[in-house]
């Protein structure tokens, strides 16, 4: 480019040097924000708050958040023999209790029936063997119940109603609970039959 001074000379000057971005306002291609009349009219607009949408998304929230607790009385045996632990520890069990024992062989079931003022005396319903002293027993918050039905008919099951006969399991959801109270005498169903238990 050719360009003359004021005193008559001439000045030949490089090709015009193109603006930068930043200096227009904008990138190229992209939007400018600060001089479109219509973002600025939108950023002016009050932001309107939906209080129900975002009570219930937090409502629906928590239904979706569950926890569940397990909280069981722990105890540890001090005396075992013959079948009968002798537990301390559970001074809130119950009488008739179901109780677990975790001994060396795995867990093993028992049930409370001597409540002392320390102890409790626990009938094992399982080989003892594998209990010592120390091992950890919890409390369930179960009574004792077996399965009951026509399912049964013909088994032989333990006293806790599991099978012990080889054969498959029982095919029963139901269950009972053992220590129950019965009913009285004048309810009952009178006898008009009876049964030989012995052969003649």
């Amino acid at each position: 480019m050719v360009g003359c001074r004021p005193d008559g000379s001439v000045v030949r000057n490089g090709p015009a040097r193109p603006r930068r971005p930043q200096e227009t306002g904008s990138n190229p291609g992209e939007h400018d924000f600060h001089n479109c009349a219509e973002c600025r009219r939108l950023a002016r607009l009050p932001v309107k708050i939906k209080s129900d949408e975002i009570t219930s998304v937090i409502k629906q929230e928590i239904e979706q958040f569950a926890t569940e607790l397990s909280i069981s009385e722990v105890g540890q045996v001090v005396e075992v023999g013959d079948g009968i632990a002798r537990v301390y520890g559970l001074s809130n069990v119950m009488a008739g209790e179901l109780l677990e024992f975790q001994g060396q062989h795995g867990t093993i079931m028992g049930q409370a029936m001597n409540l002392e003022s320390d102890t409790v005396g626990v009938v094992l319903y399982g080989s003892s063997v594998g209990i010592r002293e120390g091992d950890t027993v919890r409390s369930t918050g179960r009574l004792l119940e077996v399965p009951v039905g026509e399912a049964l008919l013909g088994r032989v099951v333990n006293a806790l109603g599991q099978p012990i006969d080889g054969g498959p399991a029982l095919a029963t959801t139901e269950t009972r609970k053992v220590d129950i109270m019965r009913p009285a005498i004048v309810r009952r169903q009178e006898l008009t039959e009876r049964k030989r238990m012995r052969p003649k």
